[in-house]
């Protein structure tokens, strides 16, 4: 049985600045998110910054399912079983085709 992976030890400052990233990365995502559920930002719009945009690329298809206007929990699961797109699944991992139904199937709603 492989022993468990151990972080590597980090300075205080290697660890200050890996927090201060990663509350810079949230808060990006988080304005990213909010822009779509107040029509900032359009869906098509949004998915054109998937390979030009880390935070874009790197959000959950989920979250930013949710986050359009009008969907909840449970049109974002129906939407996400309906394309075949697994639970776990960021923007910058679906296919073009699941990029153009994703796109139409937001769109449609909307």
């Amino acid at each position: 049985m492989a022993s468990p992976t151990k972080a590597p030890a980090l300075t205080n400052e290697q660890r200050r600045a890996a927090l201060d990233k990663a509350m810079r990365i949230r808060t990006a995502r988080h304005s990213f998110l909010s822009d779509i559920s107040h029509s900032k930002i359009s869906v098509p719009e949004a998915m054109g910054r998937i390979d030009g945009d880390d935070i874009v690329g790197r959000t959950r298809v989920s979250a930013f399912i949710k986050a359009v206007p009008n969907f909840g929990i449970a049109k974002t699961k129906r939407v996400m079983e309906n394309l075949g797109i697994p639970a776990n699944r960021r923007l910058r991992g679906l296919g073009c085709r699941q990029r153009e139904a994703l796109t139409k199937a937001l769109s449609n709603e909307h």
